[in-house]
């Protein structure tokens, strides 16, 4: 009997769900699991539902499962329907164990925007087979531009973080560009194609658009009024809310420079006209 929204939740056929399904093969032995961890649970009991047949769990950086049956294989010989029920029960089986292992290595600038003109750093993060850093890698980037064409890198490992390799580059043109990453340990090879677009940055690319919808919902969120361009002429003086601090400084003009020059030359003008006059 199958546990429902597990392993084989997918049964687009009725295969898995419908007769004759899963069973116990007649004189053939099989293995119930007493004991499992806390994470574990159970895919696949016996016909009282009491006991348990397959056991599968999430462990690590992949997925392992226990399954007490040795002669699946005899579904197919039963019937057109065994036939198809072994198929469908360990194509599901399979693919629910390989669906979330961790990638091997991974590409940090997959799918970015970066600055075209200037140097960019294309990165990569190699695991092992046990998924531990790979550190005896060699890694190679065929990057392939808009134009066509194609250069090879080979990127360094770094000093710093194990199982890291990168290197410099320079996209002299905006638009997409396609990157075949090679890994080759002593034991593998492993491949894969990333891409990102370059595109030019600075003031003269910057979007002045006026987005009157953006500049309402600044309004709304602040707390302020939303007043557009073509009113402002008939604003007379612009409200301030009460929460914008306000700094305001007295300033005294006698205690001012500029203020103590313009008197002393006040002083000095009418005493050079009273000597002019001839008055004391």
């Amino acid at each position: 009997m199958l546990v429902p929204g597990f392993i084989f939740r997918k049964d687009p056929d009725g295969v898995l769900t419908g007769p004759p399904g899963p069973y116990l093969p007649p004189n053939v032995p099989a293995w119930i699991v007493s004991e499992w961890k806390k994470g574990a649970r159970p895919a696949l009991l016996t016909p009282d539902g009491r006991r348990a047949l397959l056991v599968a769990q999430a462990y690590g950086s992949g997925r392992v499962a226990c399954l007490g049956l040795r002669d699946t294989w005899r579904w197919r010989l039963g019937s057109r329907a065994g036939l198809d029920l072994h198929q469908a029960f360990w194509d599901r089986f399979l693919v629910w164990l390989s669906s979330t292992a961790k990638p091997r290595f991974s590409v940090a600038f997959d799918g970015r925007k970066m600055p075209a003109g200037k140097q960019i750093e294309l990165g990569v993060k190699v695991l092992r087979r046990d998924y531990g850093p790979a550190a005896d890698a060699r890694v190679t980037a065929a990057v392939t531009g808009p134009d066509g064409r194609r250069r090879e890198l080979v990127l360094q490992p770094s000093d710093l973080d194990t199982g890291a390799y990168s290197e410099w580059f320079r996209p002299e043109q905006a638009g997409e560009y396609a990157v075949d990453v090679e890994v080759r340990r002593p034991d593998e090879t492993l491949r894969k194609t990333a891409h990102f677009v370059a595109r030019w940055t600075g003031a003269e690319t910057t979007d002045t658009a006026y987005r009157e919808d953006i500049l309402r919902d600044v309004a709304r969120i602040t707390g302020g009024v939303f007043r557009p361009y073509s009113a402002m002429r008939g604003l007379q003086r612009l409200p301030l809310s009460r929460d914008v601090p306000v700094i305001r400084r007295r300033v005294v003009l006698s205690e001012t420079v500029p203020w103590l020059l313009a008197v002393l030359l006040l002083a000095s003008f009418e005493w050079y006209v009273r000597r002019r006059s001839g008055l004391r």
